[in-house]
């Protein structure tokens, strides 16, 4: 980012996060304590609040050989469909 962006420039190009996208997980009570550190406060001690497979989104993979690409599929399929002359 440009150091003399504005800030409402900058503010202007973030994304909020999907909120579908989000996991959460219980950690411990210690967390709350001041004089508590370390990495063990932030493992989970719970399961997680959704399941992974409730929100992951899936993709059907689609094999193609050399030479092959979307694009060039797209270009096969041109004039297939509504083609008048």
């Amino acid at each position: 980012i440009d150091p003399d962006l504005s800030l409402a420039d900058a503010t202007g190009m973030l994304q909020p996060y999907p909120a579908k996208a989000m996991n959460a997980y219980p950690i411990s009570a210690a967390i709350k304590n001041p004089k508590a550190s370390g990495i063990p406060l932030l493992e989970p001690i719970g399961e997680r609040i959704y399941k992974e497979f409730d929100y992951q989104i899936f993709e059907e993979l689609k094999l193609f050989g050399m030479g092959e690409s979307r694009a060039r599929e797209r270009k096969s399929n041109e004039g297939q469909q509504g083609e008048l002359f």
